[in-house]
């Protein structure tokens, strides 16, 4: 006997409603169960001569409206939507996973052992005979380019480029300094600087650092600065960069009353020379040589000569002070 009252129901869902039916299974005749159909034919028969049954579909939904399935194409086409949707939720989400904060859209490649420079002033360390942390070096450095434009003697001025290091250690600090300077200024007469014992700055005693630190910072102070004067008219810097070498060269020419300044570029970037009332500035795309031209006056005059490169993400630039003796 078929029951056309289930006609276009898929099978799975009419076994589940048979299921229900089966369950609730009392008062049915006995014999009727959920095991061999064929046993339970007499059963069948016994319900049909007695009475005619009839399934009132109607009925049914009321009793259970999940069991409403003359809408399953759309149930089903709408299952197929959802599930579409969540597969290719999940294919994207594979595709675009998090990334950490210094992860970028593309990875770059470094020599081995070496990362990201931020910095490209740092570099001037490998040319420094103290050898301190970035750090350090940096802050030191910042310190330096302001003081050495100032009047100080550069005694002073090392001293206040390092007091920032060690707070509370004035006396220290200026007991060391006034035993260090002669021999600074002698090999700097000379042209000669000695070279200093190996000493690794994190693990030095306080003392060796307070030395490391003033060393580095009077090295600074004069490699900062271009003293022109009539005995010595032409001076020479260079500053080793992440992109190469920075040659800087200053003329002082006083019978033109002109100072000349001539930076050699590693790369591209732009120089600024600014004096008291007068400036001016100079860039190229690439590598070369740029000249800038101040007229001088009579008197000291303290010019400051700025360097960015044009592949520095920092935006602070090497600053040089040239001081005309005039």
């Amino acid at each position: 006997m078929t029951n056309r009252n289930l006609d276009g129901i898929p099978e799975e869902l009419q076994a589940q409603f048979l299921s229900q039916l089966l369950e609730n299974s009392e008062g049915l005749p006995e014999g009727f169960s959920t095991g061999d159909f064929s046993a339970n034919d007499d059963a069948l028969m016994a319900i049909s001569e007695d009475a005619e049954v009839t399934i009132d579909p109607s009925a049914a939904l009321a009793n259970d409206p999940m069991l409403d399935l003359r809408d399953s194409p759309m149930i089903e086409n709408r299952f197929q939507a959802l599930l579409k949707q969540h597969f290719l939720a999940k294919a994207e989400a594979e595709e675009n996973l998090p990334r950490f904060p210094w992860e970028g859209a593309e990875l770059q490649d470094y020599p081995d052992g070496v990362g990201a420079i931020a910095n490209p002033w740092l570099t001037q360390l490998q040319n420094l005979r103290t050898q301190v942390p970035d750090n350090i070096f940096e802050q030191i450095l910042g310190e330096c380019q302001d003081l050495v434009q100032g009047s100080l003697q550069v005694g002073r001025q090392m001293l206040d480029a390092v007091d920032a290091l060690f707070p509370g250690e004035g006396d220290a600090l200026n007991a060391f300094a006034d035993r260090l300077m002669p021999a600074l200024e002698a090999a700097r007469d000379d042209g000669v600087r000695e070279a200093l014992p190996s000493i690794n700055y994190d693990g030095a005693q306080a003392q060796q650092q307070m030395v490391l630190a003033l060393v580095t910072a009077h090295d600074l102070l004069r490699q900062l600065e271009l003293r022109l004067t009539q005995e010595k008219p032409v001076v020479e810097r260079q500053w080793l960069t992440s992109e190469g070498l920075l040659e800087v060269r200053g003329e002082w020419r006083p019978g033109a009353d002109a100072l000349v300044v001539q930076v050699e570029m590693p790369c591209g970037g732009r120089a600024d020379l600014q004096g008291d009332r007068t400036s001016t500035q100079s860039s190229c795309d690439a590598e070369g040589q740029l000249e800038l031209l101040l007229p001088t006056l009579p008197g000291e005059q303290v010019h400051t000569l700025s360097i960015r490169l044009a592949t520095d993400p920092n935006p602070i630039p090497l600053t040089f002070t040239v001081r005309v003796m005039g």
